[in-house]
């Protein structure tokens, strides 16, 4: 029944995978929705308005990451890997029987691709530093289907020496060097030089929940300068019946031999989010709770800071004060409380949630609105509770107070 609802096998996962995850992930994220709060409640600060805004924080967070840009193109492209062929002759057949069909737009080969990664080369850059690229081979088409942005292009002979690359600009970065600078050198004496052919814009390597990685990129049209590890397909129509296509192509070319070891790109991506987007949920719940216990506890502090200015209340009206003086005093007084609370609590929260954020290369930028929001709320809330009470105080029997 279950695999029938959720298509666990079609998604490469069972009951047990997503029992324990989901566990673990309710309880990742009830200890750090739990933490932030009772952190400052403790200090005597407002964890009401702390735990709706790390709540809303940690979704933005959460949403932000699902739907950030790659810096590549994603849609529409079928990966395939070469493992299932028999060697480059069968590989250049497949290409070219593929680009006969009407639901094939184009047809890229290459070493790694930005979801998942090329290969790891780690060089020593000095005497005492060492710097990892990944590295990415493909003809011209893989670049154009992927959609690699090429900020600089220094217009070298052809990308055929081993010693002439692209970079992307985290690499530029990491290394050190002018933006226009021709050339760098690693080694430990600094005396293997590469000249650079150019500069591509920075691409996601590997999931957004990854760190920034630099790159090396060699271009070649010609299939005798590398043996592929990808094929890209660019599809055109629906994907399902592109996929039959592709699948039908290779089984033709092979004697029928299994197609496996090929997914669509954004299929590769949006499961690397399945953790997250359980997160995203519990998210919402929690948040949903958050604003129910905020509200609660605000409105049985109100009624604890009536209760014991009940006597004043009587004693004031006693001795002629008016019931919009009484309001006042007490409205006012408890809304300065809760106001001093929620000033003394924001850094402290802004604090810890920046220092969450930073565990994400790709992040949000902390907004004063996320706090502003939660404020405004509790302040709501705290409002109408204090003035129900207050109203309550002021029309009470006075004569009553005084003898209790």
């Amino acid at each position: 029944m279950l695999e029938k609802i959720f298509h666990l096998k079609e998604n490469h996962t069972d009951v047990k995978t997503e029992l324990m995850a989901g566990v673990t992930t309710f309880m990742t994220m009830a200890y750090i929705l739990a933490v932030n709060p009772s952190i400052l409640s403790a200090s005597g600060m407002d964890a009401n308005a702390v735990l709706i805004a790390t709540s809303l924080t940690i979704g933005l967070q959460i949403r932000h990451l699902i739907s950030a840009p790659m810096g590549y193109n994603t849609a529409d492209i079928l990966d395939i890997s070469t493992e299932i062929f028999l060697g480059k002759k069968q590989i250049a057949q497949f290409r070219e029987e593929l680009l006969r069909e009407p639901c094939v737009e184009a047809v890229a080969l290459g070493c790694g691709t930005p979801h998942d990664r090329g290969n790891n080369n780690t060089m020593q850059y000095g005497p005492d530093r060492m710097i990892g690229f990944q590295i990415f081979i493909g003809d011209s088409t893989y670049f154009r289907i992927l959609g690699l942005e090429r900020l600089r292009d220094n217009h070298l002979a052809r990308m055929n020496d081993d010693n002439m690359v692209f970079i992307n600009q985290h690499a530029l970065r990491e290394l050190g060097i002018a933006e226009d600078a021709e050339e760098f050198k690693v080694g430990m004496d600094y005396s293997y030089p590469y000249q650079i052919a150019g500069i591509y814009r920075d691409f996601q390597i590997g999931s957004a929940l990854d760190k920034p990685q630099s790159a090396m990129l060699w271009q070649t049209d010609d299939i005798a300068d590398m043996y592929p590890w990808n094929i890209l397909v660019k599809i055109r129509g629906d994907k399902t019946v592109a996929y039959n296509t592709v699948k039908s192509v290779f089984e033709r070319i092979s004697d029928g031999a299994v197609f496996t070891g090929a997914e669509y790109i954004e299929q590769e991506i949006e499961a690397d989010y399945a953790d997250q987007r359980r997160i995203l949920h519990i998210v919402g719940i929690f948040t949903l709770v958050a604003i129910l216990i905020s509200a609660l506890g605000l409105v049985a502090m109100s009624t604890y800071y009536i209760q014991q200015k009940e006597q004043e209340v009587a004693v004031r009206k006693v001795f002629g004060s008016t019931r919009g003086e009484v309001l006042t005093r007490l409205v006012g007084n408890f809304m300065r409380l809760v106001g001093a609370a929620f000033v003394i609590a924001v850094p402290v929260a802004w604090y810890l949630l920046e220092r969450w954020l930073q565990d994400y290369s790709v992040r949000i930028s902390l907004s004063p609105l996320i706090f502003l929001a939660s404020g405004a709320f509790a302040t709501v809330v705290a409002f109408v509770a204090v003035f129900w009470q207050s109203s309550r105080a002021a029309d009470s029997n006075p004569i009553d107070s005084i003898k209790n």
